[in-house]
């Protein structure tokens, strides 16, 4: 046993050296090596700890759920046992089970000893129910979460901005202030945290309060605090006092216009194209014959893939297609650092869109709206978060002609509760172009530009494995310089021959590469039958990257 137990060790140091070198799956490996010989309960728990903790870095969060059960089986320590309990109420919280996540939330609290873990563990499941939305229960633990937090001032900080966010949302502004001059009292005597933003909540309350002077006046506190608060802070306080028309977000100021691109300047994509069909063109066209397949159309869609590959052109076909308004979000104009307006922002952007209906309400890069609410920072980004799932399903429960689209790079960023039914209820890849999709695009690229004789389009296409459609588009945009320039210069008028668009190539960095490199490390192991396209291509260009390694590509 004393030989087996020092093994053991060995395994367990080689298993964090992995670990801190993020070869997670080198440290399982070890780790798992390790449990296997593992002679006592101590060494077991020990080992299943690490264990979680490596499947936690890789998202795998079923499998660290797992492991951490195993260390409430081995472990005898309650404090341990304390930590997997928190532990695998965040797991269930991350794989969307809000259930398990409390029922695990309130076993860790009922075995807490000490005030400091009960503060803990009543901090954990007053977020579980911030994330939820549910403000009652927000503000009834958070409560008593404070009669155990006066040890931590970061803990009691936390739980104060919490019960001040769901009094907030509340509409009780006065209660939200009470709780505010304790925050305040903590930020004077501790000043580890963050004052500006702080202040500028208060400004935002005061406004919503109609008491203007005072949301300028904390504004200015504000911006002395700290000068990357925007100058605009106190100006846009008093625009809000003047009127509602001052909204950020306006029909007028984006124009929402019928586009002139249709489906026949979109090569490929025809999966993409059908279900688009389905959703907007047949329920404008054949509203009788819809109704009586019960079919609703419209609703949320949710795009994603590599960038430059034609997510944004697609949206702006099916719109012009139907011959329907689209509205284009751009996501800039709708954050923004004061609080509570990017949540008044999103809520215009859908009210412009039910005004404008029939219409194409489309966020590009939505992730930076969606993010996972468990990842925030502050309690604003997990408000407009919640704000903006509201809005999509109060969207879902009418009858308007408003098809919400999302478009995204970085799919794993996204909440989950923005992919469930009656609200992005569809996920849809949009791949990076394949050789004979190349082909095309090369071909309508240049089409009308004087060419030579000896352009070869399969030729082209097979070269640049690893090209998106704007990196395409881009390099016949090069290679039509470049025979220009030479014209303009000599007065000798040349056509664009395979040698500009090779050199062009030759100049131009392929940008699926990298995108794929990221996406291979973001996506979960319990994600990939979700992203299961982008997996299989992912794994193909993987392959076709290493057989030409040694060529133009690199």
């Amino acid at each position: 046993k004393e030989i087996l137990h020092k093994l053991v060790w060995v395994y367990y140091f080689e298993g964090v050296f992995y670990f801190n070198k993020k070869e997670y799956d080198k440290a399982i490996q070890k780790l798992i090596d390790g449990l296997k010989i593992a002679p006592n309960d101590e060494d077991k728990a020990m080992l299943a700890d690490e264990i979680s903790g490596a499947y936690f870095m890789k998202k795998e969060y079923k499998d660290a759920i797992n492991f951490e059960n195993l260390v409430l089986e081995y472990e005898r320590d309650d404090a341990k046992k304390f930590s997997a309990l928190l532990n695998i109420s965040s797991f269930y919280l991350w794989l969307g089970n809000r259930n398990l996540a409390i029922e695990y939330g309130n076993k860790a609290f009922n075995i807490a000893k000490n005030d400091y873990n009960k503060a803990r563990a009543l901090e954990n499941l007053v977020s579980i129910y911030h994330f939820i939305g549910d403000h009652e229960k927000v503000i009834d633990l958070g409560k008593k979460a404070l009669q155990y937090a006066e040890a931590d001032p970061s803990i009691k900080f936390n739980i104060l901005s919490k019960i001040i966010d769901a009094y907030y949302w509340k509409k009780d502004y006065n209660s939200a202030l009470e709780y505010a001059k304790e925050v305040q009292d903590l930020i004077e005597r501790e000043g580890s945290f963050d004052r500006a933003l702080f202040l500028m909540r208060l400004a935002n309350i005061y406004n919503n309060m109609g008491d203007h002077n005072k949301a300028t006046e904390y504004a200015k506190k504000a911006i002395d605090a700290d000068k990357r608060i925007e100058i605009g802070a106190e100006k846009y306080l008093k625009k809000e006092s003047k009127s509602e028309s001052d909204s950020i977000i306006q029909s007028d100021r984006y124009g929402a216009e019928i586009p002139s691109l249709t489906f026949e300047n979109v090569v490929d994509l025809d999966s993409l194209k059908k279900e688009l069909t389905h959703r907007v063109i047949y329920p404008l066209q054949k509203p009788e014959l819809i109704s009586e397949y019960g079919f609703k159309g419209f609703g949320g869609l949710l795009l994603y893939g590599p960038p430059g590959c034609g997510k944004t052109m697609i949206v702006k076909a099916t719109a012009g297609e139907a011959k329907i308004k689209l509205i284009n979000i751009y996501i800039p104009d709708i954050l923004n650092s004061y609080v509570g307006v990017t949540e008044k922002n999103i809520r215009d952007a859908f009210e412009n869109a039910r005004k404008s209906a029939p219409c194409i309400l489309f966020f590009d890069e939505i992730d930076a709206l969606l993010t996972n609410r468990l990842m925030a920072k502050y309690m604003w980004d997990i408000s407009m978060v919640n704000v903006f799932l509201k809005e999509l399903d109060d969207l879902g429960k009418s009858d308007e002609h408003v098809l919400v689209i999302g478009a995204t790079n970085a799919p794993w960023l996204i909440d989950p509760a923005a992919k469930r039914p009656g609200r992005f209820d569809k996920l849809i890849y949009v791949p990076a172009p394949n050789k004979e999709v190349r082909m095309r695009l090369f071909s309508m690229y240049l089409k009308g530009k004087p060419l030579a004789n000896d352009i070869d389009y399969e030729k082209l296409a097979e070269i640049t494995i690893g090209y998106s459609s704007a990196d395409i588009a881009m390099i016949c945009n090069d290679a039509t310089i470049q025979a220009l320039d030479e014209a303009y210069k000599t007065g000798i008028k040349r056509p664009i021959s395979m040698n500009d668009i090779i050199l062009a190539i030759s100049k131009t960095k392929p940008s699926l590469w990298e995108w794929y490199d990221t996406a291979s490390k973001e996506i979960a192991e319990s994600d990939k039958e979700v992203y299961k396209e982008l997996v299989d291509e992912i794994k193909e260009y993987q392959k076709l990257h290493g057989e030409n390694n040694q060529g133009m590509y690199r």
